[in-house]
């Protein structure tokens, strides 16, 4: 089997599993875009390989399908069932433990990576939920419109250019979900509007 059948297997499998959860299509699908952007203008500060791009996307897909359980403590709900249902067990086991990880840590405090994790896979651990959480956040009100435009990578502060919505709105969200990026990047996320021509090209 090639790499392109095998992700195109993987993707199929984690759709098919967000679907027997009643996942919100419109939203997963715009975070996942939003969060490829993002890794694409990011790219000099990241540590993604290849395969972590596409677990990025599965992430960005399954993150809310905890709210088939209960909308409290959806995040951990989300892990659960990422871990526990059997249409995954094809999905590889370390992968597999990643992205309960990452749906787990899209929001609320980032769970800490397993101890047999070296610190690399570490970093990209953290790297990989800080984009999650803003793609997440500029998605907030899941009217999928969002789109990135240019990012200026400063020695103290990222700016991001954001079309399609209202910023002014997701200002309290967008502070929150940018903690963690801080944190992990020691550099400020940052968010300005995008020129209504670009955003419509």
């Amino acid at each position: 089997m090639t790499a392109g059948a095998a992700s195109a297997d993987l993707d199929a499998m984690v759709r098919r599993f967000a679907e027997k959860y009643a996942y919100d299509e419109g939203h997963a699908t715009t975070v996942a875009r939003l969060a490829d952007q993002l890794a694409d203008r990011l790219a000099p500060i990241l540590r993604f390989r290849a395969e972590d791009r596409a677990l990025l996307r599965h992430a960005a897909t399954v993150h809310d399908v905890g709210y088939y359980i209960s909308g409290r403590r959806h995040h951990r709900h989300s892990a659960y069932l990422i871990l526990a249902d059997d249409l995954l067990e094809e999905y590889p086991s370390s992968d597999r433990v990643r992205l309960a990880l990452l749906a787990r840590g899209h929001r609320k405090r980032l769970p800490k990576p397993p101890r047999a994790w070296s610190r690399e896979e570490g970093a990209r651990f953290g790297q990989m939920a800080a984009v999650l959480r803003l793609a997440d956040g500029l998605d907030y009100n899941h009217e999928g419109t969002a789109t990135i435009g240019s990012c200026r990578i400063g020695a103290r502060a990222v700016s991001v250019e954001v079309g399609g919505v209202d910023l002014a709105s997701l200002q309290r969200v967008l502070r929150r979900k940018a903690t963690l990026f801080a944190a992990v990047f020691d550099r400020e996320a940052t968010f300005t509007g995008m020129p209504e021509a670009v955003a419509r090209a």
